[in-house]
């Protein structure tokens, strides 16, 4: 058996594209049987005061309609922390030029 390999994706807030790529991918990798599985964090040290509730609503219901029920529906937005980088296999960051600054302030 192969060892489990590991995304991890990020965004800002950990609320809308993130998310939505963490439960799109293990899905999609369950469905295929690979062995990979997804985790999400926020880039920035706090989320908007504006994102309500674990995951936005419009993340949420997208999953919903293809017919996915997201696993983490509840979990609340995490900033993500440099241990969340070990063992990873592959970190995506949604938008280079919107989160390249925000890992790099902070984790020089």
């Amino acid at each position: 058996m192969m060892p489990m390999k590991r995304v991890l994706f990020l965004c800002t807030g950990n609320y809308y594209r993130s998310r939505y790529a963490e439960e799109l991918f293990n899905h999609l990798a369950k469905a295929k049987q690979l062995a990979w599985r997804a985790s999400s964090k926020g880039a920035a040290e706090r989320g908007s005061p504006d994102n309500v509730g674990p995951m936005s609503a419009f993340a949420d219901d997208r999953l919903r309609a293809g017919g996915i029920v997201p696993e983490g529906a509840t979990r609340f937005p995490q900033p993500c922390s440099l241990a969340d980088f070990d063992d990873i296999d592959l970190v995506i960051a949604l938008k280079e030029i919107e989160h390249r600054p925000l890992i790099e302030g902070r984790f020089p």
